[in-house]
């Protein structure tokens, strides 16, 4: 089999492991949409080459792992590139997670936003001390769009998920190791040595008991993954589009068969009389109500007491654009 060749990657193989650098050390090995589309063939060719039984993946030079996704290139996409760019992020932690063949990341610095979910999907983490661990999307007005809202609160727990998701804020590899986000911390100049100690370990097991365990534990986890993955992916996509005025647009998600209310307030509307626009919401809501001939719609607004129910795609707050 052909070793194939890539621009952003670089990798090596030794003794059935391979050690993957993602290689965009000038911009701290920001996941590009061309870094993620290499990362998928890579993993896919993997998977299928019988001369390698462990991958060991880590971030060219010594400031960062993943340090996010590629911002500037976010910044352009339309509604329909912002779902292209979540699927690709998704599609790979899924092939990473789904791997037949064990995946180590070997954490050497920033591992924020992308770069946090790309090491979450590996199978086992050992971090350099010094690296740091995040999920700022929401300060750019985004949610962590790769799988990170639904695979770190089943690695550390959903209070802690919530806390770092929520917050925004970076943790240093103490904190990573106190929550179990991490598996190891070592010091940087052995890093790599003991992430090919427990590959050589590992290796040297039987490669479909390796694979049905990866699966075993993959399925036993959740069976619901690609369901909340693809809800996840919506979101971010429209949060991704919508960026550019995320100073006028509010979006409320509604529970019940997943409808969104999309609000645009006028540019005009000073927050500081937010009761006048509360109760614009309010009474709209409650015509809204009203309105409802479904049955179930009917028990949801007798439960709500006049909350928000299930409300239609497109239902428009009268005198707001």
């Amino acid at each position: 089999m052909k070793n194939p060749k890539y621009k952003y990657l670089k990798y090596n193989i030794d003794n059935y492991i391979s050690i993957l650098f993602i290689d965009r050390e000038k911009y701290l090995n920001a996941l590009s949409k061309d870094v993620i589309v290499e990362l998928i063939d890579f993993y896919n060719w993997v998977d299928n080459n019988k001369d390698i039984k462990a991958i060991i993946m880590t971030g060219s030079g010594d400031k960062a792992f993943i340090a996010g996704a590629d911002i500037k290139e976010m910044s352009s996409l339309n509604l329909s590139e912002s779902k292209s760019y979540a699927t690709l992020g998704q599609k790979l932690t899924l092939i990473i997670e789904n791997l037949s063949k064990p995946v180590i990341a070997a954490i050497n610095g920033y591992a924020l936003g992308g770069g946090c979910e790309i090491a979450m999907s590996c199978h086992i983490r050992y971090a350099a001390v010094g690296s740091k661990f995040g999920q700022p999307e929401v300060g750019l007005g985004l949610i962590a769009g790769f799988g990170g809202t639904q695979r770190l609160s089943r690695i550390v727990g959903k209070g802690m998920a919530l806390e770092l998701l929520l917050s925004g804020k970076i943790i240093n590899a103490e904190e990573a190791l106190r929550i179990r986000l991490i598996n190891k911390l070592v010091d940087r100049n052995v890093l790599l040595e003991e992430c090919c100690a427990l590959a050589d370990k590992i290796k040297d097991n039987s490669p479909i008991a390796i694979k049905y365990t990866i699966d075993a534990v993959n399925k036993g986890e959740s069976k619901e993954m690609k369901k909340a993955l693809d809800q996840n992916k919506s979101e971010l996509s429209k949060l991704i589009f919508e960026g550019n005025s995320m100073g006028n647009k509010i979006i409320v998600k509604v529970d019940g068969n997943q409808k969104v209310l999309s609000i645009n307030i006028d540019p005009s509307l000073e927050f500081n009389n937010l009761p006048k626009f509360e109760n614009s919401v309010v009474d709209a809501t409650n015509q809204a109500l009203k309105k409802a001939t479904n049955e179930s719609e009917k028990r949801m607004s007798k439960l709500s007491g006049g909350m928000l129910g299930n409300l239609g795609d497109g239902f428009k707050i009268p005198g707001l654009n």
